[in-house]
């Protein structure tokens, strides 16, 4: 007999993940984490400019 073999189906009739469990996120904590994303590139970018207007002054002073 030849042919691919489907992984078991668990009682709730989802597959089975190589033995891990998927937890299903509900629309509240998809959004709660794309919003913390976005807050902390926000953030870094925030950081980032700061530190590059700090060389820019920095380096006009010796001028």
């Amino acid at each position: 007999m030849t042919g691919t073999v489907a992984s078991p189906a668990k009682p709730t009739g989802l597959p089975e993940y190589i033995g891990r469990e998927v937890a299903h996120m509900t629309m509240y904590e998809t959004i709660t984490v794309v919003l913390e994303i976005a807050g902390l590139l926000l953030a870094a970018g925030n950081l980032l400019i700061a530190f590059l207007t700090f060389l820019d002054k920095r380096n006009s002073k010796k001028k």
